[in-house]
């Protein structure tokens, strides 16, 4: 009988302990966690409100850049998030961030342009295509996602060198190895009425089928 009476207390005595154990509640490091956060939106030039950052997925993907500053994927999401939220500004800022500190990444930079042509920015969208161009000149693509921006803009002569030497570069792809640009077709005026016909249906995209 009298170890039965000393239950409540062993059980009170066990509940003492194992709450000491467990630490603090989860809300206690939430601050930690919020740190990163803003260190990572700091890192990326990112200016959103704590609305948006404080919430997923956009919370999800900055926790996984502030773990992994060059997480290619998480950086892809990221832009994704914000673009969808609204925040397409501010994405392009994101990408175009990610891209100066991660080795010149070409994917963030190449997302931003998209971006970039759906704001109807296209001076921007030519200047970034361009840096495109710079980190892959043997790729069509940046090519014709300037050339996109320079149609838009209308700057149509521009805008034909760019597609016909994005074609050139889809269509000789087995024989550029390094070296000089290759010359566009800048003087060739039969352009004007072909090249309508052989842009893709999306932009963005590259001229090679996926």
């Amino acid at each position: 009988m009298a170890r039965s009476g000393n239950t409540p207390l062993a059980c009170l005595l066990l509940l003492i302990v194992s709450t000491a154990l467990l630490g603090p509640p989860a809300a206690a490091q939430t601050p930690a966690d919020m740190d990163d956060l803003l260190a990572a939106m700091d890192r990326l030039s990112l200016k959103v409100p704590m609305s948006v950052y404080g919430r997923d997925p956009v919370k999800r993907f900055l926790g996984e850049l502030a773990r992994e500053r060059c997480d290619q994927q998480a950086i892809a999401d990221l832009g994704d998030a914000l673009d969808k939220a609204g925040y397409r500004r501010e994405a392009v800022t994101a990408l175009t961030r990610f891209s100066e500190t991660c080795g010149n990444h070409a994917g963030s930079l190449r997302m931003a342009v998209n971006i970039l042509l759906r704001l109807s920015d296209y001076e921007a969208a030519v200047g970034l295509a361009s840096r495109l161009i710079a980190l892959q000149p043997f790729n069509d693509n940046g090519y014709f996602l300037r050339a996109l921006a320079h149609d838009r803009g209308s700057s149509p002569q521009k805008a034909i060198d760019d597609y016909a030497t994005a074609i050139e570069l889809f269509g000789n792809k087995d024989r550029i190895s390094s070296g000089p640009a290759m010359p566009r077709w800048s003087s060739n005026r039969g352009c004007r009425s072909i090249l309508p016909a052989t842009r893709p249906a999306r932009p963005g995209r590259s001229l090679r089928p996926t």
